[in-house]
């Protein structure tokens, strides 16, 4: 057959299989629908994330354990002053795998469960500005991050968030300054405001070492459950305000 021909009886496939689908019924997606799709992401990806850090902490466990065992291994028949020579030699990378290594997962992880829920309050956002046909978009606010898609919610979309709400008090006034200081000065507070030191003084996942800011997995987790809390609510209530105007 022909390269002409094999072309010309594609099309015809292909214009065939638009007209059958032409005909079959379309079903469009709700608004309250299109938002508990969203939600239900979201939280998968919550999910997702605890996941990763249990499975980060296993794997420095297991490699810090093997190289344990490598270390010994090399000391058997060694006499004191080669053990304590090997030790030496085998100190950074001991401390790397037992501290630095878990200290830089948990920094970034962190960083990224709070990229992902600003990314998530920007996608509320847009999809109440488009269904409640508001004037302005959360980009015009004045601000920036999550505190602009809170006035944005309470102000425009008209969601009734509490002024006091635990989560949005825990991620507006503690998450986003320690995430800022992580990205722009490598976790470094000697320079900033006294409230991030309070705020970790009171906390025992969280610490404070020579200046810089160390998390620790638990305060990961933390952080996944006050998204989860908060994004659970507000796909809640912004439910109830598209069942509003239907």
């Amino acid at each position: 057959m022909s390269k002409k021909r094999h072309k010309q009886e594609s099309i015809e496939v292909f214009q065939a299989l638009g007209d059958v689908l032409k005909g079959l019924p379309t079903f469009e997606i709700s608004p309250v629908q299109h938002l508990l799709f969203q939600q239900n992401t979201a939280l998968q990806e919550l999910f997702s994330i605890r996941s990763y850090l249990d499975a980060v902490e296993s794997a420095f466990d297991r490699e810090s354990e093997a190289n344990g065992a490598r270390i010994a291994a090399k000391a058997a028949g060694m006499s004191e002053e080669q053990v304590a020579a090997l030790i030496d030699d085998e100190a950074l990378t001991a401390l790397d795998l037992a501290e630095h290594f878990p200290a830089f997962s948990w920094q970034t992880t962190f960083v990224a469960i709070y990229t992902f829920l600003e990314y998530e309050l920007f996608g509320l956002c847009r999809h109440l500005h488009h269904q409640l046909c508001l004037p302005i978009t959360h980009i015009e606010l004045r601000g920036n991050g999550t505190p602009q898609a809170r006035t944005y919610l309470v102000k425009l979309c008209k969601l009734p968030i509490p002024e006091k709400d635990p989560a949005w008090r825990e991620v507006v006034k503690h998450y986003n300054p320690i995430r800022n200081v992580i990205v722009h000065a490598r976790g470094d507070i000697s320079k900033h405001s006294q409230e991030i030191r309070k705020y970790i003084e009171g906390k025992t996942t969280i610490s404070v070492e020579n200046s810089y800011v160390k998390l620790t997995k638990a305060f990961c987790v933390e952080a996944l459950d006050t998204s989860e809390a908060l994004l659970r609510e507000l796909f809640r209530l912004a439910e109830a305000r598209l069942s509003e105007v239907k």
